[in-house]
């Protein structure tokens, strides 16, 4: 996973995580081409629907998150799903995916 977000080639920039009933882990940070990175992992048996707040986005400036997979069902060595958004005036933006259970899901926004 870190390879396909970019972070084994460049240093970290910052990061930051959260949890709740099926995040157990999360971070973020600036890869080598100077992209928003997110990681979300799951050690619980459950999966479902989580949503990430991405700041410092430019307002009326359309995004893209590619989302990556590593489950049991999922290798994470293709993108899973793009979702695009449109930043906001307050400069962040809600991004929703599923995030199945004892897996790791990693985003890269555009």
């Amino acid at each position: 996973m870190s390879k396909v977000l970019g972070l084994g080639d460049g240093a970290l920039k910052g990061t930051t995580w959260t949890t709740n009933d099926i995040v157990t882990n999360a971070g973020t940070a600036l890869n080598f081409n100077n992209q928003k990175v997110i990681w979300v992992t799951n050690d619980t048996g459950n999966g479902g629907t989580v949503s990430v707040i991405v700041k410092g986005l430019v307002a009326n400036t359309v995004y893209s998150a590619s989302i990556y997979e590593a489950s049991a069902a999922n290798t994470a060595t293709t993108v899973r799903e793009v979702v695009q958004f449109t930043g906001v005036a307050a400069g962040a933006e809600g991004i929703k995916f599923n995030l199945p259970a004892k897996s790791v899901v990693g985003l890269i926004v555009q």
